[in-house]
């Protein structure tokens, strides 16, 4: 009977242990300030435990964090961005986990970086916490969670409970007392005068004064709108569109719509610096939703042109594509150096290293011009050079780039 127990105890506890995060848990550390681990443990048990959603799971945690944060009497971020937090940290342990029967250093590194993440201090405190703490010793005390976390929270301050009763006593009273004023003019008002508006009339003044108010509020956010919005910003690469340019026509459709540009921040070094951060964006939510697809064996298709680069110069450019079952992507169309093998084979490698797609790599495909097939610094001996290090078998497949297909 003894080992039949013992050995219930085991399985139970191999089925709530969490690869890379280990026992499940109810609680938070009580004399510390949660890390990631800790928060990461309790998120599981809500969602798994308990069976809870992932958006309920990552309140109820948030929760849980911010009462300990608290209780250390350590300003805190909004309660939102505290959700919003405990949802990444959980999207980044999921993309890992989606990899890691992989065996490639890169997988590695990203396992040992996540473990290392694990141990430290879960952060949601306010971006002023420092200037708004005004207790010495609570200073210290979060700088020491963010480094050795040596330091651990005693009982509780009953003087500091006791002041802060107190004010939240006295600004209760200031409350009544205002509430109380408001009450006696809204009598006297009453008091004052007899004749009522009709209600008719009442909904007609709200409805008005509704409308004034919401057109108000969309003329003044007119220009905002067109900072802020990715399809404004891709339509202007589309139609290349200058950020001078557009900075005079976006000041013109502004004002044609009754917004006052003078109470609005608009520049060329403003709308540049728009333009840019959704060219990021798009870019980063484009390679993450490739890197997400089914893994499939690929070919790398490159071929290089000498292409104007201004008016005045020319450069070297060289495309780089993968194809497979029902897969074809662009992965760049780069400037080089040079259009020898070496600097074409640097750049295919770099490309595909940087859309993560080096280990599914099982042949390659070019026009066999020297640059290509040198036997000592063409492209393709150089890329199977690079792919060596890695165990990659590549087919060679010696045609030109617009012609071999994998339908």
């Amino acid at each position: 009977m003894a080992s039949n127990s013992n050995c219930g105890a085991i399985t139970t506890r191999s089925m709530t242990n969490i690869w890379l995060i280990g026992q499940l848990q109810s609680e938070l550390p009580v004399n510390v300030l949660p890390t990631t681990g800790d928060v990461l443990r309790m998120f599981f048990y809500y969602h798994q435990v308990e069976k809870k959603t992932v958006p309920e799971s990552a309140k109820l945690s948030s929760d849980k964090v911010m009462d300990m944060w608290n209780k250390a009497r350590i300003p805190t971020t909004y309660h939102t961005h505290v959700v919003e937090k405990v949802k990444s940290v959980v999207d980044d342990y999921k993309l890992i986990k989606k990899n890691k029967n992989r065996q490639s250093e890169a997988q590695r590194a990203r396992e040992k970086e996540f473990e290392e993440k694990e141990h430290m201090l879960f952060d949601i405190a306010h971006q002023h916490a420092m200037q708004l703490i005004r207790i010495q010793e609570d200073i210290e005390f979060l700088e020491d969670q963010k480094g050795s976390r040596r330091m651990q929270m005693s009982g509780i301050d009953k003087d500091l409970t006791k002041k802060e009763e107190r004010t939240e006593q006295r600004k209760c009273k200031e409350e009544e007392r205002k509430e109380r004023e408001h009450d006696s003019e809204q009598q006297d008002t009453e008091d004052n005068y007899e004749i009522e508006i009709p209600v008719y009339y009442k909904k007609q003044i709200s409805e008005v004064e509704d409308s004034l108010s919401s057109s108000a509020s969309k003329k003044t956010r007119t220009m905002q709108d067109m900072l802020s919005s990715p399809d404004v910003a891709s339509a202007l690469d589309r139609i290349n569109l200058s950020d001078r340019k557009f900075t005079v026509l976006a000041a013109a459709i502004a004002q044609a719509s009754g917004q006052d540009i003078r109470d609005t921040s608009l520049s060329r070094s403003t709308v540049h610096r728009k333009r840019q951060q959704h060219r990021s964006t798009i870019d980063s939510s484009i390679r993450q939703q490739f890197q997400d697809r089914d893994r499939n064996p690929l070919l790398v298709h490159w071929d290089g042109k000498i292409m104007n680069d201004d008016p005045h110069s020319r450069t070297d450019r060289l495309a780089v594509v993968v194809t497979g079952c029902n897969v074809e992507k662009i992965l760049g169309i780069v400037k080089i150096a040079s259009s020898t093998g070496q600097a074409q084979a640097n750049a295919t490698f770099q490309l595909l290293k940087l859309w993560d797609v080096s280990e599914d790599i099982i042949g390659m495909c070019f026009d066999t011009t020297a640059a290509n097939t040198g036997t000592s610094s063409g492209a393709s001996l150089t890329n199977i050079r690079l792919y060596a290090k890695y165990g990659e078998k590549l087919n060679v497949i010696e045609q030109p780039l617009n012609i071999v297909r994998i339908e």
